[in-house]
């Protein structure tokens, strides 16, 4: 016969090899959230980078006089927490976990990228940012 105080001990170990068990698996799904939020984040920072990038190429290829307003969406920057700027023919964007560089070709940069409306004036050969 199997006494009271051997089976609150057996429930005892089963309830505690549950409890490690579960937290194993907490410890695998948080860090794979972790890593689908950082993946997420690059995405789009690589996106920004990618779309100001093609904006200064199509600038280089218009004629003078050319003039294109183009958008930073604010909530896409402040999903990644970053800040973007141009610096030696570089769209940058910064954060506390990584930096995105791109080469782009040569602007004069008048005023930096900010979030929201953005523009893109070629005179005189020279591409110009927000004149």
């Amino acid at each position: 016969m199997v006494k009271k105080g051997q089976i609150a001990l057996e429930f005892l170990i089963l309830v505690v090899v549950l409890l490690a068990f579960t937290a194993g698996i907490m410890v695998v799904v948080s860090t794979k959230i972790v890593e689908v939020t950082n993946i997420r984040e690059d995405r789009i920072k690589q996106d920004i980078v990618d779309s100001i990038s093609r904006e200064v190429d199509l600038a280089h290829t218009a004629m003078d006089g050319y003039t294109r307003v183009f958008s930073i969406s604010q909530g896409r920057l402040d999903s990644v927490q970053s800040t973007i700027m141009i610096q030696a023919s570089e769209v940058v964007i910064l954060n506390e976990k990584s930096n995105f560089t791109r080469g782009i070709q040569n602007v004069t940069v008048i005023d930096n990228l900010h979030p929201g409306e953005n523009i893109l004036v070629k005179q005189n050969g020279q591409v110009l940012l927000n004149p």
